[in-house]
């Protein structure tokens, strides 16, 4: 019986030990002068600005991101799209509306972002964003705020 005690006692002394040996060695290893800060590159103005905007939040501890939702879309020339903006709630009334060529969304879909929540969040978005090619719906996200440059 007082072996046992002897063993226990000594593989508990070895793990305090060596929990205490590793942490020290650990922060000593661990230079806080190391981590590299990444520049981004400004391609455009906007982005510029949706960065400052999203490193913000990042820091205000918000859940919130900017999205750009027509960037995964590919839009044909020759068809029709709508985006339409509807309050949250409220689905017969229209807050904004794009109708166009496909080409028009191609080459001003970086010029559309919007703020995002996650859903299943307990937020609730104040817009709802739906993406229609030739009256078919292909894409509906939540948003809690607009921006675009066209």
């Amino acid at each position: 019986m007082k072996h046992k005690i002897l063993i226990m006692a000594v593989l508990l002394f070895a793990i305090l030990i060596g929990g205490i040996g590793g942490f020290a060695i650990n922060s000593f290893l661990y230079d806080k002068s190391t981590i590299v800060k990444t520049e981004r590159k400004e391609n455009n103005e906007q982005f510029g600005e949706d960065d400052e905007k999203d490193d913000e939040l990042s820091r205000q501890g918000t859940i919130a991101r900017i999205d750009y939702p027509l960037i995964d879309i590919y839009f044909d020339k020759n068809k029709n799209y709508k985006v339409t903006i509807k309050e949250f709630g409220n689905s017969q009334e229209i807050y904004k509306e794009y109708k166009d060529k496909g080409d028009f969304f191609q080459f001003n879909k970086e010029k559309f972002s919007i703020l995002t929540v996650p859903s299943g969040r307990g937020t609730t978005p104040k817009y709802i964003l739906r993406v229609e090619e030739e009256n078919e719906c292909i894409k509906t996200i939540d948003c809690i705020e607009i921006r675009t440059d066209f």
